[in-house]
């Protein structure tokens, strides 16, 4: 008997730590390394990623790239959420900016962006850098806290407070897998016109659709569709309660600036932007 109950609470902690490991990844539709998601689960890195080898041979999860997991779309899914983005560059045009020119990368959790403001360009430009080679896929609420994080940056180098009407995204790619299809016949499709390219190919275990826009797209058209759709009403006030975090960080940041220039009145040879 007590054999017996040894069994079943083993069983009990396994599924439970598989119930725990997909609901993490369905906040990381991108993919997620199993160190991560072990520091995010508290577990070992080794029982992670036991677990995520098994979900794969079961088709739970399926690896992206060196070393990410993500879960796989169940059948027949066309939501707008299981579509990902790539190559986006945000871009705002500020005519009445006279600043000086600002070149400078951030990161910002497994992301890193690269900024660029200057009064030559008269423009505002936000995009998405690769990490060790490759470029992690965005959903497309990552997208619309890609723009908070595009805003932010521009009200703290400008005090200018800007809207989504004023920015647009350039070079927008985005594609869904059909996980176990095949093409018969040719192993790519391609369509094309004069506002974006539609692609249809084979990889090696799926079918990949990919749409990529020739000419830029307004935020409007992005966040159109997250306010349209039947799920969003969660999404849309978890990304106000963000905006509100993400503000509170910003004003903290600018603080600790003011109080690193007071400190540099007095201690010459240090330079306040070295820390940021």
């Amino acid at each position: 008997m007590k054999k017996k109950r040894k069994v079943e609470t083993k069983y009990i902690k396994a599924r439970t730590l598989e119930i725990r490991a997909l609901k993490v990844m369905e906040d990381y539709p991108g993919g997620i390394s199993p160190s991560y998601a072990a520091s995010i689960l508290n577990e070992n890195v080794n029982t992670i990623k036991s677990l995520l080898l098994r979900l794969e041979s079961r088709g739970k999860v399926k690896k992206t790239h060196r070393g990410n997991y993500c879960l796989v779309e169940n059948p027949g899914d066309g939501g707008i959420f299981s579509w990902n983005f790539h190559n986006e560059i945000m871009i705002c045009e500020l005519n009445e900016y006279y600043g000086e020119l600002n070149d400078r990368e951030f990161c910002c959790g497994p992301l890193k962006f690269s900024f660029i403001i200057g009064s030559g360009t008269k423009k505002a430009t936000l995009r998405r850098l690769k990490v060790d080679g490759e470029e992690l896929p965005m959903n497309l609420v990552s997208i619309c806290l890609e723009y908070l994080f595009f805003k932010e940056l521009i009200k703290q180098h400008t005090n200018i407070d800007i809207d989504e009407s004023r920015v647009t995204l350039s070079c927008l790619e985005f594609n869904k897998d059909y996980i176990g299809l095949r093409l018969d016949g040719p192993n790519c499709i391609t369509l094309g016109s004069l506002l974006e390219q539609f692609k249809i190919y084979q990889k090696e275990n799926c079918v990949r659709v990919e749409h990529k826009f020739t000419l830029p797209i307004g935020m409007e058209s992005i966040t159109t569709m997250l306010r349209n759709n039947s799920q969003s009403i969660d999404i849309l006030e978890e990304l106000r309660q963000i905006k509100e975090t993400q503000t509170k960080i910003f004003k903290h940041i600018k603080s600790v600036r003011q109080l690193i220039n007071r400190k540099n009145r007095k201690h010459s040879g240090i330079d306040p932007k070295d820390f940021f």
